[in-house]
């Protein structure tokens, strides 16, 4: 402040009496910048990013390349696209809210005994997503913050080729609005679930996986 008061006499005494008004508005200015600046900053839209991501239905998961913060908005929106889960059978082809949990066993009983899908608690063949550790359902449409991490989309089924194997594909949009949610909100808006061992790794090594055709008992029994 006192080199802040020295800056203003030697400005007014350089203009004389009549400028004295001038100058303290432009010290008042200059002070100011940095907070006009950052205000201006906060107010500022958010970057947009929008990918459309082609989802194979015998393809476990899917690296749509997207590196996400914790801070970035993500909005998905899956097509009406379909994907046939048992064989290219045409009952079994569900939109990406999948088929009903409930009814999955007793309508589809070779496929449920076959092997254990990533997300066991919710619909079959739904369209899902990991970032991270976090795996979590997105069906149709849904919009999430507080992820840090690679995007991966993928379908909610362990039979992928040769026995029980998929057709037809998953078309989903996704936007990304870049640091659109304030930095004291940020915080996971979805569960945490446990990552099974055939969910890809960090490195996004989906290979173990994507050649399960059908897992044989010991194989299942590793998954307990």
């Amino acid at each position: 402040m006192r080199a802040g008061r020295s800056s203003f006499k030697q400005v007014a005494g350089k203009l004389g009496p009549l400028h004295e008004v001038l100058a303290g508005a432009l010290m008042i200015s200059i002070f100011l910048m940095p907070s006009l600046a950052a205000a201006r900053k906060s107010l500022r839209s958010p970057m947009k990013e929008e990918t459309a991501i082609h989802i194979p239905g015998d393809t476990a998961w899917v690296d749509t390349g997207i590196s996400l913060g914790p801070r970035d908005r993500v909005s998905l929106s899956a097509s009406e696209s379909r994907v046939c889960f048992s064989n290219g059978e045409r009952a079994s082809c569900v939109h990406a809210e999948g088929w009903a949990f409930r009814d999955y066993p007793e309508s589809w009983p070779g496929d449920f005994k076959c092997c254990r899908d990533p997300m066991r608690e919710i619909n079959h063949a739904a369209l899902i997503a990991r970032v991270g550790n976090s795996v979590f359902l997105v069906g149709r449409r849904l919009t999430f913050s507080g992820k840090k991490g690679r995007l991966f989309l993928g379908i909610n089924d362990c039979s992928f080729k040769e026995k029980y194997s998929n057709s037809g594909a998953f078309e989903v949009l996704v936007l990304v609005e870049r640091d659109a949610v304030p930095g004291s909100s940020v915080q996971s808006d979805l569960p945490e679930r446990k990552r099974l061992p055939y969910a890809p790794d960090e490195t996004g090594d989906t290979e173990e996986m994507a050649a399960v055709s059908c897992p044989t008992p010991e194989f299942r029994a590793g998954l307990s």
